[in-house]
């Protein structure tokens, strides 16, 4: 298993945390409530950007949009109405609504929660479905999947990636100066092929 330096704050790529040290080690702190950083609109809620959020009277929709959860959407998505019609593929969500839920009816993969729509229908996710969703940090890789992502793919912290290394929300390839025993490294920065050092006796 890859160590992690301690001198080494991981950049998470998530504009919704606080990239910070404690106790010599990194630490993601979720900001709440605060506008986001990067877009400048939403607000930050259990760490992601959200438009708005139905309980929060100061986080709400423009005018002439409603709000489902943490979505600004049309006015007919919160009738409780099947309106197919209006691009909806099943009750109040699919087309310009909330996603819909697994098992739900969708026409596309941008219907469906999980970014997934086969056989008409909304799938859970897997690690073999070509896209980023449930816990996976990047595409069929980390979290709840056995493979670690590869370089440039997705993650929050090194452990998500094969090469040890995360930075900004990526897996970097690895280096004799990352910090991390990885490639054809026999030590941590030393050794094997790439690396000029020797690794210590």
């Amino acid at each position: 298993m890859v160590s992690v330096p301690a001198y080494d704050v991981y950049n998470d790529g998530n504009q919704c945390t606080n990239d910070l040290c404690d106790d010599d080690r990194p630490l993601n702190a979720l900001l709440d409530g605060v506008i986001c950083p990067i877009s400048g609109s939403g607000r930050c809620h259990a760490g992601r950007c959200v438009e708005c959020l139905h309980d929060d009277p100061t986080l709400h929709c423009a005018a002439g949009l409603a709000c489902d959860g943490v979505f600004c959407v049309p006015p007919h998505c919160v009738n409780m109405v099947f309106d197919a019609g209006r691009g909806e593929t099943a009750q109040d969500c699919g087309g310009d609504c909330a996603p819909c839920r697994d098992g739900d009816p969708c026409n596309a993969g941008t219907d469906c929660q999980s970014g997934v729509c086969a056989m008409a229908h909304c799938k859970a996710p897997t690690c073999n479905d070509g896209v980023k969703n449930g816990d996976e940090t990047g595409v069929d890789c980390s979290g709840s999947c056995p493979r670690r992502c590869p370089d440039g793919g997705g993650c929050e912290s090194g452990e998500d990636c094969a090469s040890g290394v995360c930075w900004a929300g990526a897996c970097e390839e690895p280096s004799c100066k990352d910090g991390v025993e990885n490639g054809d490294e026999l030590g941590v920065d030393c050794g094997g092929k790439g690396c000029d050092a020797a690794c210590p006796g």
